[in-house]
């Protein structure tokens, strides 16, 4: 699969997740149990595509490393300038879909959250992509006589 289609994918991804999320970032309230499962739906999704993609783990580990990066910057860049034009959209797209996991921490809805967001879904798919290259490994040198 091409880069842009990973980042398109990776885009679409985004968005049921973010819908699901809206109502209660818009306005900072704590999720409800839904929009926090809906939330660790989002993380297991990204460790699950990063399991899937570990055939090409380098490009993948790249793009992935160079998606929730851009997120980081834009995220830190935006709220230091503040600026509504790059925050806004930053958040929607990087934060927003990770929001619901505020059920299950104490902090709250500023830029240190959206950061460990961030963080905590890089992490996902970057473990993901490892284990997948792992199993992928093992079944080899296990199918080999």
């Amino acid at each position: 699969m091409g880069k842009y289609k990973h980042l398109l994918l990776m885009l679409l991804i985004v968005v049921p997740f973010t819908i699901i999320n809206f109502s209660s970032y818009l306005k900072g309230h704590t999720p409800s149990i839904f929009q926090a499962a809906a939330s660790i739906l989002f993380i297991l999704v990204w460790f699950v595509y990063g399991i899937m993609q570990s055939d090409k783990y380098k490009e993948y580990a790249l793009l992935s490393t160079l998606y929730w990066l851009a997120g980081v910057i834009l995220l830190t860049i935006g709220y230091f300038a503040n600026s509504a034009i790059i925050f806004i959209p930053a958040t929607i797209i990087w934060a927003g879909p990770v929001y619901g996991i505020r059920y299950f921490l104490e902090l709250p809805a500023n830029l240190v959250f959206a950061l460990v967001s961030i963080v905590i879904v890089y992490v996902s798919s970057i473990v993901g992509v490892l284990l997948g290259k792992i199993f992928k490994k093992r079944s080899v040198t296990f199918g080999e006589k």
